[in-house]
């Protein structure tokens, strides 16, 4: 259920992959579960929220950032296998699915411990600057993050 009632009606199927449940919704997109049948797996597809969906700068923008993501190639960031349009025209992307829970489902569980949080926070750092190249976190510790701009690291297409 979204914020206002309303709710959203999970399609049967999203290009090949038959939908199991939602994963999240956001004011650009919603995210599915999906299954893949012909390699056994699990994948995330994001769907762009049909309320941008005719703004061809906001469709150009999604589009963007599953090419950048299928570039890149890090531990931390999700892996973009493939790029779709619905039979409305709504683009989407099929991303790798991380059944590792959400940070938000961590900091419901709990307060988390300042070491944990700490390392939390580098991962996280060091996924942004993977993503854009200018900023990295170089030092985590209790007392201080220490975070510095600098040119993105050699090597085409990994961070």
């Amino acid at each position: 259920m979204l914020a206002g009632g309303d709710t959203v009606t999970a399609p049967l199927r999203i290009g090949p992959y038959a939908i199991e449940r939602l994963l999240g919704v956001g004011s650009f997109a919603t995210v599915w579960l999906g299954y893949d049948r012909a390699l056994d797996t699990h994948v995330a597809i994001k769907v762009l929220a049909e309320n941008w969906s005719h703004d061809l700068r906001v469709r150009e923008r999604f589009l963007d950032e599953a090419r950048l993501l299928r570039r890149l190639e890090h531990e931390r960031l999700i892996r973009v296998h493939a790029v779709g349009e619905l039979p409305d025209s709504r683009p989407y992307a099929v991303l790798a699915w991380a059944d590792g829970g959400s940070l938000r489902d961590r900091l419901a569980a709990g307060e988390i411990p300042a070491p944990t949080a700490l390392r939390l926070l580098g991962e996280v750092c060091a996924g942004v600057a993977c993503c854009t190249g200018t900023a990295s976190c170089t030092a985590i510790s209790p007392r201080a993050t220490s975070c510095s701009a600098r040119p993105a690291p050699a090597g085409r297409n990994r961070c």
